[in-house]
């Protein structure tokens, strides 16, 4: 998938334009300014829970050959970022089961029950889907 894929998918599942979209896009994923690159360069780290995190490492200075002349060459110290799967991720990655989907709020309410804004459960019938 490519950068104009990924706003076309993003426009259809979200139901929106895809000017809305693209800027979407771009507001999380530019190099510059984007909100994955500043929390990365701010903090050193970005997660979503269930997809992964992004964080920095730093490579040590090495040795290494150039494959042309095989001659040795100093390789300096480097910052690189670092992506690790999350838990959700690598589930479907590895043809598990799709994982279930949490909740909005801190608990989860049962299959079937709904969670009142006072936290006491009810069941949901046909009429209170039609609703909301």
């Amino acid at each position: 998938m490519n950068k104009a894929q990924l706003i076309d998918a993003v426009a259809e599942r979200a139901e929106m334009s895809k000017n809305a979209a693209a800027r979407a896009v771009d507001a999380i994923f530019d190099t510059t300014s984007g909100a994955i690159a500043e929390a990365i360069r701010n903090g050193g780290r970005f997660a979503v829970p269930g997809f992964g995190r992004f964080r920095t490492k730093t490579r040590p200075a090495r040795k290494g050959r150039n494959p042309r002349t095989g001659a040795e060459i100093d390789i300096p110290e480097r910052t690189v970022v670092q992506f690790s799967a999350g838990k959700g991720l690598r589930e479907v990655l590895a043809g598990d089961a799709a994982p279930k989907k949490r909740a909005s709020g801190t608990t989860k309410a049962a299959p079937g029950k709904q969670r009142s804004a006072g936290g006491a459960k009810r069941k949901t019938g046909e009429a209170d889907r039609a609703k909301g």
